[in-house]
């Protein structure tokens, strides 16, 4: 197991051929510190190198039998860099910042640790789908092999974290949803509005314009009340809610909008030429398509993948040379075609 295996793989946790294309895949992730150190922004490099050591003593069996990888942050090529940040394993991190950071990779390539970046100790997992008690149990799994006791919390008992929303249990479970016909529906708008009452918080995914035009990832805001379990049945019940309710919204859908749907999909995949923004409307729309026959049938796999595979630093990969985006536009364009008629 190293990192080409893993960088040639498409990601493991988008591998489902089921006909959910509300949910993208889910997320886990426990956020700890060791006691007696300040945040890693705030350490000496010599203080970051003890919590790498320390790390290191609680994961020995793992890395010695082969079933975790560890990388230097500082060591991997742009390009790589590039990839692990597509696909969530890695976030954007600044040249000045890289030089403590290590990532481990578990042997199942869906779950990770992250440490000396912001907090001491991320370990998160990714599953397909809606399988956030998944995400949650291999996740956990990795946590086992720390001392709890070991990390820093205030006298209440609550875990001290960088990021406000994390302090308290320290974790947070995740959803990223596409919601093809809540979008076209117009009934987005008004779901969104429901989160802050249901005890929800939400990102964009790829941080594109407005709602309309991106991902969200919804998680849970209360951090402190509940139980890291607690807190994915929660999520788990939302996402229940929003299923029931899909049967509704697709019927709201008009004629005239489907027929509207289909000339711009058309239309999308004839261009010469496709940026990677038009490419995420494409990809809502495609879904709808293929749920309602409107285009070719293409499997939920290769639409759902194809978020991955048409990102610039994973074209860069396959193609074996860095593209300039007018080059990965052209690439989008032809690969679409092929893939959607």
């Amino acid at each position: 197991m190293n990192l080409k295996e893993f960088l040639q793989k498409p990601p493991v946790w988008i591998k489902t051929e089921a006909d959910d294309y509300n949910a993208f895949y889910s997320s886990a992730r426990f956020t700890r510190n060791y006691k007696g150190y300040l945040f890693p922004d705030k350490n000496e490099k010599q203080r970051l190198r003890i919590i790498e050591i320390k790390t290191d003593k609680r994961l020995k069996s793992l890395l010695d039998s082969g079933d975790l990888i560890k990388l230097k942050i500082d060591a991997l090529t742009d390009n790589e860099l590039s990839i692990l940040s597509e696909r969530r394993v890695l976030p954007k991190i600044a040249i000045k910042e890289r030089a403590a950071v290590r990532l481990y990779i578990y042997k199942d390539f869906k779950t990770f640790i992250l440490i000396n970046y912001k907090d001491h100790l991320n370990i998160y997992s990714h599953i397909s789908g809606a399988k956030i008690k998944s995400a949650f149990n291999a996740s956990s799994k990795l946590l086992k092999y720390f001392d709890a006791t070991a990390f820093s919390t205030d006298k209440e008992g609550n875990y001290l974290t960088s990021n406000v929303n994390y302090h308290g249990t320290g974790f947070k479970p995740h959803i990223i949803l596409t919601l093809p016909y809540f979008r076209f529906g117009k009934h987005l708008s008004k779901l969104i509005s429901s989160f802050n009452q249901n005890g929800l918080i939400y990102t964009k995914y790829f941080n594109f314009g407005s709602d309309l035009e991106d991902l969200l990832v919804v998680s849970i805001a209360d951090s402190y009340s509940i139980t890291p379990l607690e807190s994915v049945r929660k999520l788990e019940l939302f996402y229940e809610t929003i299923s029931s309710l899909n049967t509704e919204v697709k019927d709201s859908i008009d004629k005239k909008t489907i027929e509207d749907l289909k000339i711009k999909l058309e239309s999308l995949v004839n261009r010469d030429s496709l940026s990677f923004k038009v490419c995420i409307d494409l990809f809502f729309g495609s879904l709808i398509a293929n749920d309602l026959d409107l285009l070719q049938k293409i499997s939920m796999l290769k639409i759902k993948r194809a978020l991955f595979d048409f990102q610039i630093g994973n074209l860069s990969h396959t193609e074996k040379k860095i593209l300039r985006e007018k080059d990965a536009a052209l690439l989008r364009a032809e690969r679409i075609k092929k893939m959607i008629k």
